[in-house]
């Protein structure tokens, strides 16, 4: 394992065929702004935006980098969304909406934009194509790997208020196709869509799960069940689910079967190269032999191949 990005409590992480993005908070310098960092898998060199605002959410589509201008604690910011080119990470465009984004979403032809009571569908140019309706604080989306479901999460304005329940959506028109009932009784912490459904993470009192809801009317498989704690994150990367916040001795990785969640593995990252977090920060991708894990002290490349059944 090793620390490819010093870029600590890194809250959002992305790739592409070229290089790693870490985007984080930047406590280093005056005003605390956030930056998105890149990290290029053939050569290692690093280079790293100018500071700005928001960073609570951020995709990766057609050469940019799309990120909000609500930051991390959704509560400062700026009602747009900034554009970055992938290569040397010039901001390209600044979007301004209606409403405080809070969470994006991306297919090969549009941006889909999370608010407070609305979803929006912009085409690549960043302009508004669609405005749907949503009920509460749409701050959790996801989309399959195909690129034709669009899973919406929402919850009222105090988050620790019950979930307003999942929709799925068919990801070209924002069409509504089905609802679910299911509620683990708090906000989701994050979705993560499969060709067959979507995991669904949540804290549940005194602890957390993930769970797995099935496309295509979203039922509920309450066989597919993953414990943890309150702050579980669920990840479809490179074939598999990884989930953070099962652990409770440091910063922990669990792989899993996406289709039945079994868990494989359980990998400890060390202390010297994660960080003494409790909890791993941000998310997870995978580029070829090797999944990158944002963690408090910054973006950690772990080898694929120790997700094994023990």
């Amino acid at each position: 394992m090793r620390l490819v990005l010093d870029t600590p409590g890194a809250h959002e992480i992305l790739a592409d065929g070229d290089a790693i993005y870490s985007v984080w908070q930047d406590f280093r310098s005056p005003g605390h702004p956030e930056r998105i960092a890149r990290f290029d898998l053939d050569t290692g060199r690093v280079i790293q935006s100018s500071g700005f605002r928001g960073g609570a959410d951020a995709v990766i589509v057609d050469g940019s980098i799309w990120t909000t201008g609500v930051g991390p604690d959704t509560r400062n910011g700026e009602l747009v969304i900034r554009r970055f080119r992938t290569t040397d990470l010039s901001p390209l465009s600044v979007i301004r909406l209606p409403g405080p984004p809070l969470a994006l979403a991306a297919t090969p032809k549009a941006i889909w934009v999370g608010t407070l009571r609305h979803i929006y569908r912009l085409d690549l140019r960043g302009r508004i194509v669609a405005k749907l309706g949503v009920r509460g604080a749409a701050d959790s989306l996801a989309i399959d790997p195909k690129s034709e479901r669009l899973y919406v999460s929402t919850h009222p304005a105090n988050r620790y208020d019950t979930s307003f329940g999942l929709t799925e959506r068919d990801a070209d028109t924002g069409a509504l196709s089905a609802r679910s009932d299911f509620d683990p009784g708090f906000a989701t912490n994050s979705l993560a869509a499969t060709n067959r459904g979507v995991w669904l993470s949540s804290a549940t009192g005194n602890f957390g799960g993930a769970f797995f809801i099935s496309a295509n009317g979203l039922a509920g498989e309450q066989n597919h069940f993953i414990e943890g704690y309150q702050g579980i994150n669920v990840f479809f990367t490179g074939g598999r689910l990884w989930v953070t916040g099962t652990g409770d001795l440091g910063p922990v990785l669990t792989c899993a079967d996406a289709r039945t969640g079994r868990i494989a593995r359980h990998v400890a990252l060390p202390v010297r190269v994660a960080g003494d977090s409790e909890y791993l920060t941000g998310g997870v991708v995978a580029a070829g032999r090797f999944v990158y894990v944002a963690a408090s002290r910054g973006v950690v490349r772990v080898p694929q191949s120790l997700c094994q059944s023990e």
